[in-house]
């Protein structure tokens, strides 16, 4: 990869829920987070993956015969990649049932600038634009920097990032001249708390959050939702302050779903999760409103 290439895992074309209008959202792949709740597991790492979804299989073994490397096993009626595997994806192209999926490709700017032109129109009349989402965009800062200024200057389009901000100011301040507005999630206050949750502290994301406030430039502060994590008066409280203190009075709730469940069993990894308890909306947003800041929740009409 280079500054004009870089990872992506989907382009999602007509979307309504990244920012105004109709919208074309690319994800990055690749994430310094790693978030137990994350809805897409596969957007961790910053390679190819391979997701075998065992409910869809029918057990033909036209992979085993189409994988060089002989890294396709059966053990208990289920397919198992040993160490062999390299994420090739030419077991990818002989599943008909479409049980192994391959997630991760390299993409150039002027390919998703082509991926954006298809939408212009629509875009246009509806005052949309563009989404780059993750995985965390700014782990490929150099990639994301040139594909934000051609989308800028080829087209005029709105543009916006999902993003932790966890990443050094310098490669947030090099983005600037080519982004319109951001999504920013704030996970918890208390740095040890974020790090057993995400494998990092807060104070990185909280400093940037204070600087990129100065910038005006227009933010939408994203709180993932979590039972028995970050639904407590105690930090909901603090992030209402840390909100009011630096005059961002507009904030997104996102309640725990377990929609990416079955992408953990894909990547043969464990959902760690507690499904069996619902986030405290209510407090939430009573708490944060006697802060002045405006609050929605996602998924509402």
């Amino acid at each position: 990869m280079n500054e004009s290439t870089g990872m992506i895992f989907d382009v999602q074309h007509f979307s309504l829920q990244d920012g105004p209008g109709v919208r074309t959202t690319i994800f990055f792949k690749g994430c310094p987070l790693r978030c137990k709740w994350c809805s897409n597991p596969e957007s961790q790492e910053m390679r190819p993956q391979i997701l075998y979804y065992a409910h869809l299989c029918i057990h033909c073994k036209k992979c085993l015969e189409a994988c060089p490397q002989n890294a396709i096993e059966i053990h208990s009626n289920t397919l198992v990649r040993n160490k062999n595997c390299i994420s090739c994806g030419l077991c990818v192209n002989v599943c008909t049932q479409h049980a192994i999926v391959l997630s991760g490709r390299i993409a150039s700017v002027e390919e998703l600038c082509y991926e954006v032109d298809k939408d212009w129109r629509i875009m246009t009349q509806s005052g949309g634009g563009v989404t780059i989402s993750g995985g965390e965009p700014l782990a490929q800062p150099k990639f994301l920097k040139n594909l934000l200024k051609d989308i800028h200057e080829k087209y005029g389009f709105n543009t916006c990032i999902e993003t932790t901000l966890f990443t050094s100011w310098e490669n947030i301040e090099n983005i600037l001249p080519f982004l319109d507005m951001a999504y920013v999630d704030i996970k918890h206050m208390d740095s040890e708390t974020h790090n057993i949750a995400t494998n990092q502290p807060n104070y990185i994301i909280l400093k940037n959050i204070s600087k990129l406030a100065i910038t005006k430039l227009p933010i939408i502060i994203r709180l993932p939702l979590i039972p028995e994590y970050n639904d407590t008066y105690e930090n909901i409280n603090k992030l209402g302050q840390f909100l009011n203190e630096h005059k961002l009075f507009n904030l997104e709730i996102m309640p725990q779903h377990t929609l990416g469940k079955s992408k953990y069993t894909a990547l043969s990894r464990v959902y760690q999760i507690n499904e069996r308890v619902t986030p405290n909306i209510k407090l939430a947003v009573d708490v944060l409103s006697q802060y002045n800041i405006n609050v929605s929740v996602h998924g509402d009409n």
